[in-house]
């Protein structure tokens, strides 16, 4: 299990090692904003999901307001399993592309936290 503040730091890390440093301009502005104000606002966004029945199923939320990281992970290994990687176009930054690599290192630095 890990905080939310865990994720909140391992996501900035990621999003400013990983993501960031390939785009430019503009785009590279709008994501850094945009990734700021919803990193600051996640444990309101975490409080709403945990009233979700759809994420209370999920099983991954306990009652103390922590995630289990290693449970999202092992899913979304699986899921990738025989994908080289997958795209999402995300409106007005661009196409976003993650490999288990990428996986791997956001996994990495929210478990370092």
């Amino acid at each position: 299990m890990v905080t939310i503040e865990q994720v909140k730091n391992g996501l900035t890390k990621y999003i400013d090692a990983e993501i960031l440093p390939n785009m430019t301009g503009g785009k590279r502005f709008a994501l850094g904003v945009c990734a700021a104000l919803m990193i600051q606002n996640a444990e309101n966004t975490l409080g709403k999901l945990m009233d979700s029945p759809a994420i209370t199923a999920l099983g991954v939320l306990d009652g103390g307001n922590n995630i289990d990281i290693d449970k999202v992970y092992a899913a979304a290994t699986d899921t990738l399993k025989g994908m080289e990687k997958f795209s999402m176009d995300l409106p007005m930054l661009g196409v976003l592309t993650f490999r288990q690599s990428d996986l791997d290192a956001l996994y990495a630095a929210i478990k370092e936290g």
